[in-house]
């Protein structure tokens, strides 16, 4: 995590590596980029969101080499993958002392939080 004045940066990478070949025991069939980044912009009370990443989903043996006698696989399948991004705003809202009092319930007995004002 960066952050720079009301900028912070946050970032992950990897590098996935899947076996999915019977031929080499243990070898990486394919090695494939991911990860992601996000801003945030703002402070606590207010602040922009944005978020960009790249995932890989590898075929699963089953997908590529069939389940059963009925279930055939397809063994030229190649890793799916795809870049998504969002944005968004986050904020916080203001009390405000013109609710009444908030009545909250646990199991059998009931507890209620009020305030007081002193008269003058």
């Amino acid at each position: 995590k960066w952050e720079i004045g009301p900028v912070s940066l946050n970032g992950v990478f990897a590098v996935e590596c899947h076996a999915t070949s019977t031929s080499t025991p243990g070898a990486c069939d394919h090695a494939e980029p991911s990860g992601r980044v996000g801003v945030v912009w703002g402070d606590d009370r207010l602040a922009l969101l944005s978020n960009v990443s790249r995932y890989v989903r590898v075929p699963t043996l089953g997908e590529m080499y069939g389940l059963s006698a009925t279930v055939h696989g397809a063994r030229d399948l190649v890793p799916e993958s795809a870049i998504s991004g969002e944005i968004g705003v986050r904020a916080e809202a203001r009390s405000c002392s013109a609710l009444p009092p908030v009545t909250s319930r646990s199991g059998a007995s009931a507890s209620r939080r009020t305030s007081t004002t002193a008269a003058s």
